[in-house]
C-alpha cells in the first residue's frame, strides 16, 4: 500500500540505487525504482534537515564500499536532497561522473578545479579538472544518515510488540516511525537499528510505547 504525505508526516521514497563510496556504480538515479517508502515525522525533518530545498526533494540511498568510512559506512541508509543540482558549497554528494554514480565529498579550488575527497584516509582525492567537470551532473547532496536513535527521540509513531520471526524465534520488538498496511507494519526496529518489515499476524502481544523493558521481558518467559 503506498504512503501518503501529510501535515504532520512526509513520506520519503526508498530507491534501489546504490550510491558507490569506492569505484563507481552505473548511474541512473532520476529513473531508479522505488523499493520502499518511509512516512518520516515533520518536525523531525524541520529541526534535522533545515537546509533542504524542500522536504518533497527528499529520497534515500543506500552507501557501497569503505572510501567514505569516518562519516558513514558500507549499507547506511542515506538521505539525499535531490533538489540541490550544483555546487554551492563544499559538502558531500551524490554525483555521476562519467556514467557512474559516486558519494564523494566535493571541494572547489581557486583555479577552478574540484577535489573528489575521500573521507577514509587510505584513500587520495582525485582532481576533477576543468575539462572533466563536463562530465559531472550532481544528483543531489547527502543531508543525513538514517539513524534511529536519533529519529526516536523526535517520532510519536512508535510500537512495541513481542514477536515470532518465520522460524518460531520469539522476541520483544520496537519499531519507531511507524507505516502500516493492511497486513505489515514498517519501520526502524531498536534491536536491528535498520528498516525492518514485520507481518500482523505473527505479532502474539502489543503493549503502550511507554510500557518498561522490564514488563515486557518478563511477559516473554510466557511463549
Amino acid at each position: 500500500m503506498a504512503l501518503a504525505s501529510s501535515s504532520k508526516h512526509v513520506v520519503i521514497p526508498q530507491l534501489a540505487a546504490t550510491g558507490s563510496m569506492g569505484k563507481g556504480i552505473p548511474a541512473d538515479l532520476e529513473h531508479d525504482t522505488v523499493v520502499s517508502q518511509v512516512s518520516v515525522n515533520t518536525l523531525w525533518i524541520r529541526e534535522n534537515l533545515s537546509t533542504i530545498s524542500s522536504p518533497s526533494n527528499l529520497s534515500m540511498i543506500t552507501g557501497h564500499g569503505d572510501s567514505m568510512e569516518g562519516t558513514f559506512n558500507h549499507g547506511d541508509v542515506l538521505f539525499v536532497d535531490t533538489g540541490i543540482d550544483e555546487i554551492k558549497m563544499d559538502a558531500v554528494y551524490v554525483l555521476n561522473l562519467n556514467d557512474e554514480l559516486y558519494i564523494k565529498r566535493l571541494q572547489r579550488k581557486p583555479d577552478g578545479s574540484m577535489l573528489m575527497i575521500y573521507d577514509n584516509a587510505k584513500y587520495q582525492p582525485y582532481v576533477i579538472q576543468n575539462g572533466e567537470k563536463d562530465k559531472v551532473q550532481i544528483l543531489g547532496r547527502i543531508v543525513g544518515i538514517w539513524n534511529f536513535r536519533r529519529v526516536l527521540s523526535m517520532s510519536d509513531d512508535i510500537k512495541v510488540f513481542i514477536y515470532q520471526n518465520a522460524r518460531g524465534n520469539i522476541t520483544a520488538r520496537s519499531v519507531n516511525n511507524v507505516s502500516e498496511s493492511d497486513d505489515y507494519i514498517q519501520g526502524i526496529c531498536t534491536q536491528a537499528n535498520a528498516l525492518r518489515t514485520f507481518r500482523k499476524d505473527r505479532i502474539l502481544e502489543d503493549f503502550a510505547a511507554d510500557r518498561s523493558d522490564t514488563v515486557i521481558q518478563e511477559k516473554l518467559v510466557y511463549y
